[in-house]
């Protein structure tokens, strides 16, 4: 028997009514589900972390571009080229610079359509002032290598010329003229420097990859990308940097993931985390080393203690690529890539010498938990092998640079990032008249080998001075090398694109999450 008709528009009503309910609940469902362009979206709203010692003064990148902040810098504010550890000098703001008249003139023509990053025009007027102020302010002659070699540059910051006669010009908007003293081949690398950027008008003007969105006082600053910016990755994230003194809460914070970015990592730590996705290994162009004071006039004094210590057994504790005792400098630097260090004496050494009284270990407590614990081992060391008794003296940064400046620790640790990938840039920090000669170096000949190296290009002859140069500081044992300097970080696996090149400056323009496709 059939059903009646009117049993089948029911049936076909509810079946209608559940048809479209499912219907509703599937475009619920896919309205939940993001998309991948909302994906990016919410990626790029989430602030990349990383962290600095402490908070910075000021952003003016012409004051504090040659500094502990140079991480936050370097992505404020660019020049006309930039470091890259595998193509060498690429241009930055710059559109390419070519030599003349000898080398004694070098012309930049800048990018078109440059812009600061509040819209108005970047012109090449805007580098020449960043080079006046930084003339007119003598203590930053001494943190900015290469300004002094322009064209009277010293005489118009001693007063005697107008700025008009230092060798810098403007010819036009998009070109940028300078001219030395003599020659000077590594200038361009100068220009990599954050402090030879452009010089802004007012605060709210940025030249590099971020600008400034929020500053919260004694906690952090936060950086959105500056879309006027030239070159880089447009889906870069907004970058916080936070302000945390101690490596080791550093360490919590990212752990917690409340950091993207360890910048460093002590090597005491090094097997539990060099397996994992987050760690990062850069080699660092520095060159550290633990200097000797004056109290150790003697040769054989500061010899016994250099002799005396096993770096080995010092490269096996800190995981160290490169052995301690010898210079951080590539092998490609020197005569048939022989890199020269001071080595350990392995027979009994018989310690007659009179000593100082009160002798001390000094270093900043700015390197870090690794800077103590070498201290320590340089302590045990000359116990153990000269029945020596070091005190070991810790320092904040500023106190220690003011000690080891007017009346420095018996043995003091120093180090410098270098500025450019040159044997020049390591040898000369130990010059009659450079700020960071703290050992007092004061040597006509050490002065001819700098003289010399200065003045040539031929590859194997600036070889043989750079071995020249380190050589002799070694043989009068005015210092013991630290060795190959690299830095372990922890990176968030969820973000790439960072970089950190040889003279440790920090790139962002390319950062990213691996999430956004």
């Amino acid at each position: 028997m059939k059903e009646p008709a009117i049993c089948n528009c029911k049936r076909l009503l509810k079946l209608n009514l559940i048809a479209r309910v499912r219907s509703l609940v599937v475009l619920f469902i896919f309205c939940l589900v993001p998309t991948i362009s909302q994906v990016a979206q919410f990626a790029d709203k989430v602030p990349f972390r990383l962290h600095v010692l402490k908070e910075p003064y000021g952003l003016d990148p012409q004051i504090y571009g040659a500094t502990v902040h140079s991480y936050l810098l370097q992505n404020l504010h660019r020049g006309l080229f930039k470091y890259d550890n595998d193509k060498g000098l690429v241009p930055d703001l710059a559109e390419k610079c070519s030599r003349r008249l000898k080398n004694l003139q070098l012309t930049c023509t800048l990018k078109k359509d440059l812009r600061w990053s509040d819209g108005s025009p970047l012109t090449a007027k805007d580098f020449v002032s960043g080079i006046e102020f930084l003339l007119t302010r003598p203590q930053s002659l001494v943190h900015v290598s290469g300004i002094t070699k322009l064209k009277n540059a010293n005489s118009f910051a001693e007063g005697k010329f107008q700025f008009d006669k230092v060798g810098v010009k403007a010819i036009n908007d998009l070109t940028l003229q300078f001219e030395f003293n003599e020659p000077e081949p590594e200038f361009e690398y100068s220009l990599c420097q954050t402090a030879l950027s452009p010089r802004p008008s007012s605060e709210k003007q940025f030249s590099g990859p971020y600008q400034l969105k929020e500053w919260k006082k004694n906690q952090s600053l936060l950086l959105t990308k500056n879309s006027h910016y030239p070159a880089g990755e447009n889906l870069r994230p907004d970058v916080e940097f936070l302000f945390i003194t101690e490596d080791s809460s550093a360490l919590k914070l990212y752990e917690k993931k409340q950091l993207d970015f360890l910048r460093r990592l002590p090597t005491a730590l090094y097997k539990e985390w060099s397996k994992k996705p987050d760690f990062q290994s850069f080699e660092i162009l520095r060159f550290d080393y633990f200097g000797f004071n004056k109290e150790l006039s003697s040769l054989e004094h500061r010899k016994q203690l250099s002799e005396s210590l096993d770096y080995e057994d010092l490269q096996k504790i800190f995981q160290s690529i490169g052995r301690p005792g010898c210079v951080a400098l590539p092998g490609s630097f020197f005569k048939k890539d022989l890199i020269p260090c001071v080595n350990y004496r392995n027979d009994s050494l018989k310690n007659k010498l009179t000593w100082p009284k009160d002798m001390v270990i000094g270093y900043s407590s700015q390197g870090g938990d690794d800077h103590r614990r070498v201290a320590e081992w340089l302590q045990s060391q000359w116990k153990k092998k000269l029945g020596l008794n070091f005190r070991i003296q810790g320092m904040e940064n500023k106190v220690f640079l003011s000690r080891i400046k007017d009346r420095p620790p018996t043995v003091f640790r120093k180090g410098v990032s270098l500025e450019r990938p040159t044997c020049l840039a390591a040898v000369e920090i130990f010059s009659r008249e450079h700020p960071e000669n703290f050992l007092k170096v004061d040597s006509p000949e050490f002065e001819k080998i700098l003289q010399d190296l200065k003045q040539t290009s031929e590859g194997n002859h600036q070889k043989e001075l750079c071995s020249k140069a380190v050589n002799w500081l070694l043989d009068q044992n005015l210092l013991i090398p630290t060795g190959r300097f690299d830095f372990f970080t922890l990176l968030n696996p969820s973000y790439t694109g960072l970089k950190l090149n040889l003279m440790n400056q920090l790139f962002l323009e390319d950062l990213r999450s691996v999430s956004i496709k």
